[in-house]
């Protein structure tokens, strides 16, 4: 990978394996970042790399940091309804309940 600061990664895991009928599940995201200086004069990092050049011989650093996200998706019960003026839209109104158990009409 070139060295020019223009990097990350994201990675998502399951930890929890309910299903949708059930209780939800919860999904863990880590972004890592890796951003040359010259991109955020203003920008704050943990971590730096040594001093370097960049693609336009400038003198720059390597700014590192990262991201965690705990996700919890739970299943709900809304009340909507599908315009049909124009183009079909669903317009939410509320959470009725969450949606544990559904039955069957």
């Amino acid at each position: 990978m070139w060295q020019n600061g223009l990097a990350h990664s994201f990675h998502s895991r399951l930890v929890d394996t309910g299903t949708i009928s059930s209780q939800g599940w919860t999904t863990v995201e880590t972004a890592l970042i890796r951003l040359n200086t010259s991109f955020t004069p203003s920008g704050r990092f943990p971590v730096f790399s040594n001093d370097r050049l960049d693609a336009n011989r400038v003198e720059t650093r390597i700014g590192y940091d990262a991201a965690i996200c705990v996700e919890r998706f739970e299943p709900c019960i809304i009340e909507a309804y599908n315009t049909s003026v124009g183009l079909p839209a669903w317009i939410i109104l509320r959470v009725v309940d969450k949606g544990y158990s559904v039955t069957e009409r």
